[in-house]
């Protein structure tokens, strides 16, 4: 069952993603920014909603994950079911969804691009309205079709966070997916979970590098930002 949640509740549960967050708001803070009305600066300024919330220092782990498969119409199913086959093999069961930005998860409805444009509408359908800010609880059982809606957005829709994280309830891992599909995975504590061993069961393994794999020019089909 997927519930909508405030992101503070997230800052008031789960310290280890709450830290990653702040450290990437006054990452990408910029104190000098100048405005065209109180307006934009209001609105850029909420975006910023944890740069005041302290949190310690997590022990962290990080991973870049991917997969063979080259067929991107047949990608997300596969990253989704992959991403279950994980988390459900070492007993996870439930997950907080939340950006690094307070931003609108639905950036930009102008850009038509059919995989997207069915994303935002299965969005839509989750959060009721086509605005979100906000932050998600979901079960497993969820997790397949999150995961397809947000590789759609952060690959296609430049004007939404560029960070979507899916953190464990049990404050002990999180992961993120990126543009090219690669899961971005982060351990907290000492003591690996993932390990070698475990991702190769599922037909993953940890690399070094990104690249566009979906075609050979390097480009993004259906990639836009917000005019």
């Amino acid at each position: 069952m997927i519930q909508l949640i405030d992101r503070q509740e997230i800052f008031s549960k789960l310290s280890n993603i709450s830290y990653e967050i702040v450290d990437l708001q006054n990452a990408f803070y910029d104190n000098s920014m100048e405005f065209d009305s109180q307006t934009e600066q209001q609105e850029y300024l909420d975006s910023f909603d944890a740069l005041n919330v302290k949190f310690n220092k997590p022990a962290t782990k990080s991973k870049l994950i991917s997969f063979e498969h080259e067929n991107l119409s047949t990608f997300p199913k596969v990253l989704g079911d992959k991403i279950w086959d994980l988390f459900h093999s070492i007993g996870q069961t439930d997950f907080y969804l939340i950006s690094h930005l307070k931003l609108d998860l639905f950036g930009n409805l102008n850009n038509k691009y059919k995989p997207l444009v069915q994303s935002y509408n299965k969005l839509e359908k989750i959060v009721g309205a086509k605005t979100y800010y906000e932050a998600l609880k979901i079960g497993i059982d969820d997790l397949k079709e999150l995961s397809t809606i947000i590789f759609w957005i952060t690959r296609c829709d430049m004007s939404s966070p560029e960070y979507i994280f899916f953190a464990t309830a049990d404050n002990r891992l999180s992961f993120n997916i990126c543009k090219y599909g690669n899961i971005h995975l982060t351990e907290y504590g000492n003591i690996e979970i993932v390990n070698d061993k475990l991702m190769k069961r599922f037909g993953l393994y940890e690399i070094t590098d990104e690249f566009e794999r979906f075609s050979e020019s390097g480009i993004i089909d259906g990639r836009r930002l917000k005019k």
